[in-house]
């Protein structure tokens, strides 16, 4: 892409046209003395306190590198905000947020050259979680080079299990310093554990050099999670401020919509590709949409504080502001990584980057075979599982079998994981600590298996050769037989997916990986007979899948029923609290309902049920029901105070105060009416506002005010008539509402008095 040039002086022209002739004098001439005040417009934020001379101005586009199109990231990403409860507080209502200020962001680097500024953001997520992990800041620095030399120049893992898979740059005449990726890439690349690698394996060069293969695996840090998120504000803040960790984006950088005298950015136009990558590292609300160029037509303030790499002397400090409204914006990924010795070895058939994907039905399962090998003078001990999924808000359980009989046969050995559930809240790549260690020894074969069991049809990411090709990149994966296989359900076969799996007969992998450390124990292997006995106990017939039928609320709790399942003697009942990602058993009961009577106010909770029969080693399950969410009823409001301040003829005005229930942003007031012997609307409390409400027009005005300390609310009301009855009687009841379930009352609060 050709490089975009700022003219300077037709800039420089502009200024003359509308400050006079003097200005640009006094803009060059300014002494370092003289107060910003006295030529700074209030509705300009100059990053120098005055517009640029014209040297500066050639200085700071001096530092952008040749921008040239990037590889646009998929168009993988669900937005779930709204639908998929997050733990910790709401972004919602902070104006204002800098990770900065939190000591999460290292110092701006400096890219020089065109292509890897893909690296430079990647590396940024990392070392932000590291600095989260408890890494000093001011000594951390982690390597660029390494990142992008070894995406483009794979070298075997060191278990010898993906030597045939590549990336190969496919544009003549470019290498891994100009040719570019994108953050969603680097994730799938760094979730091999080719990387990341302190600063000091691979300075960085602003020219192409070689690497020794040798270092391909040389690691400070591994990653943990990478959330391909929508790159909404919405998504953005909700990712920032729950995670506390910087999110990365690609976009569109054209010299004509940044203004050098603010370090503003806007793209107004959508469809513009992308040309460069970034890291968000915080907000602001406040941020005055005047300090953009016209050609960007932003219409509301606020931006993304947004750490570069051109330079700490590029920019604000080596920071710009990119605007909410900006319509190039892609490609958004929150990452968390942990310290390189979290794990010893990563047990893994992807090694290649493609994007491959396909809908897995519930049931469904997808499952990989290894042979342990890590710890040739021991064994090994499986602590934690990966996957890496192309659909958002999946429920998913993890077997493990061990010490496999037939390594044909993924579930032909001990069951030593037994559906443990676990969910992806994003689209994305996740780690899964196992419930219990899992001993492995040399030399056996075990599996690990993932299966669908959401409420419908999710999509899983395969490792596929000659899978979403473009004109830049071919991703070459090899799969071998006895690696990745595919079952349609429980009591199914399985399916080698090393040929035939997908339309083209081309071999495939799964995206699973298993991690292990080393054990000092030597273990024996499991001696399986070599005969099969004549009499085999037969598991109890598998039962049919319960549905739940209703979700009701009750004096009590949550009142769960659901249709009686053929083969049932028995059901369990899970469920999902909006503070963690695991289904959780809460009870086993024999008859077709149940009530939970363990849950919070103003909550979201996830059920779902399942059919069990047999005992001992011989139950059988049935298939999970689909996941029904219901909201429970919020508190009433308690702690109230009603005092009358100013009192007129026939009206009054009152202070209300009252403790806020959890979770709850709204509040109705009822006044008792004599004649209809009813209580009907009159005030309402939302958020920071209060509002009456007019029966004429039956909508509600603003009137004033909320003020909120230590958990209480307080409020004046209006316009009470005391012109018939020398007291009024109120009540308030509090409110609340989710996306997708509709609003909840509380009961009402006790009598609420005022005389006259």
């Amino acid at each position: 892409m050709k490089k975009e040039k700022r003219w300077s002086l037709a800039f420089l022209l502009g200024l003359i046209l509308m400050a006079g002739s003097s200005a640009p004098v006094m803009a060059m001439n300014m002494d370092a003395d003289q107060k910003a005040s006295d030529i700074q417009p209030d509705h300009i934020d100059y990053i120098r306190g005055r517009p640029m001379t014209e040297d500066e101005v050639r200085e700071q586009e001096a530092m952008v590198p040749e921008l040239y199109e990037q590889p646009a990231p998929e168009d993988a990403a669900e937005a779930v905000l709204g639908t998929e409860p997050r733990a910790g507080a709401s972004y919602q209502g902070v104006e204002r947020f800098d990770l900065r200020s939190l000591g999460l962001v290292t110092s701006v680097k400096d890219q020089v050259t065109s292509g890897p500024c893909w690296a430079f953001a990647a590396i940024s997520l990392a070392e932000s979680s590291m600095i989260q992990q408890g890494a000093a800041a001011d000594a951390l620095d982690l390597s660029e080079e390494h990142l992008a030399y070894f995406f483009y120049e794979r070298a075997d893992d060191p278990l010898g299990n993906t030597a045939a898979d590549k990336n190969r740059i496919n544009l003549p005449g470019y290498d891994y310093k100009t040719v570019g990726g994108n953050l969603q890439l680097a994730s799938k690349f760094l979730s091999t554990w080719s990387g990341v690698a302190d600063e000091s394996v691979a300075p960085y060069s602003s020219i192409s050099s070689s690497l020794a293969s040798s270092l391909a695996y040389e690691s400070a840090a591994h990653l943990q999670r990478a959330y391909f998120i929508d790159a909404s504000e919405a998504e953005i803040k909700n990712a920032l401020y729950t995670a506390q960790q910087p999110v990365g984006v690609t976009y569109y950088h054209g010299a004509s919509y940044y203004n050098v005298d603010t370090a503003a950015y806007c793209y107004p136009t959508a469809g513009a590709g992308i040309n460069h990558a970034v890291t968000i590292v915080g907000w602001d609300d406040s941020y005055k949409k005047e300090n953009f160029l016209p050609a960007s037509k932003v219409t509301s303030d606020g931006a993304w504080i947004v750490k570069n790499s051109w330079g700490g002397a590029h920019g604000d400090g080596g920071y710009i502001y990119i605007s909410y409204e900006d319509k190039s914006i892609s490609g958004a990924v929150s990452a968390g990584f942990e310290a390189a010795d979290s794990y010893g070895h990563n047990y893994q058939y992807d090694g290649s980057s493609g994007s491959s994907a396909v809908s897995v039905p519930v049931g469904a399962s997808h499952a990989n075979v290894y042979q342990v090998k890590g710890n040739p003078s021991g064994s090994e001990v499986l602590k934690a599982v990966g996957i890496l999924m192309k659909s958002a808000d999946a429920d998913l359980a993890v077997d493990v079998y061990t010490d496999l009989r037939d390594p044909d046969d993924p579930t032909s050995g001990i069951h030593a994981v037994t559906g443990q559930v676990v969910h992806t809240g994003y689209t994305g790549y996740y780690t899964f600590s196992l419930q219990q260690d899992v001993p492995l020894c040399e030399g056996s074969f075990f599996s690990v298996i993932f299966t669908n069991v959401s409420d419908g049809a999710r999509s899983f990411f395969i490792e596929s050769s000659s899978s979403r090709d473009s004109d830049w990149i071919l991703f070459e994966a090899h799969a071998e037989e006895g690696q990745s296989f595919y079952r349609s359900g429980e009591g199914k076969e399985w399916q080698d997916m090393a040929g035939g799996y997908i339309s083209g007969d081309r071999s495939v992998n799964t995206r699973i990986k298993a991690y292990t450390v080393d054990s000092p124990e030597v273990l024996e292997p499991v001696r399986w007979p070599s005969v099969t006995p004549t009499v085999t106990p037969a598991k109890a017939p598998t039962p049919g899948r319960a549905q739940i039928t209703k979700l009701s609320l009750t004096a009590k709790g949550v009142r769960v029923k659901w249709q009686e399942a053929s083969d049932a003697v028995r059901y369990e009942i899970y469920r999902k609290d909006p503070s963690g990602d695991a289904w959780k058993l809460i009870k086993t009961v024999s008859g077709t309902s149940c009530t939970d009577q363990n849950v919070l106010p103003a909550t979201v909770y996830a059920y779902r049920v399942r059919a069990v029969n047999g005992t001992g080693d011989l139950v059988s399950c049935g298939a999970y029901s689909g996941a029904v969410k219901i909201l429970t009823k919020p508190d009433a409001p308690k702690e109230i105070a009603l005092r009358r301040t100013a009192k007129a003829s026939k009206t009054a005005r009152a202070k209300l105060t009252f403790k806020a229930s959890a979770d709850v942003k709204t509040y109705y007031i009822y006044q008792y009416d004599r004649r209809t012997k009813k209580y009907q609307a009159a005030y309402k409390v939302q958020g920071s506002k209060l509002y009456i409400y007019q029966r004429a027009a039956k909508k509600y005005k603003k009137i004033g005010g909320v003020k909120s300390s230590k958990n209480k609310l307080s409020c004046t009301l209006t316009q009470i008539d005391l012109k018939t009855y020398n007291r009024q009687i109120f009540k308030i009841r509090a409110y609340v509402k989710k996306k997708g379930l509709g609003g909840r009352y509380s009961g009402y609060s006790g009598k609420i008095m005022l005389k006259r």
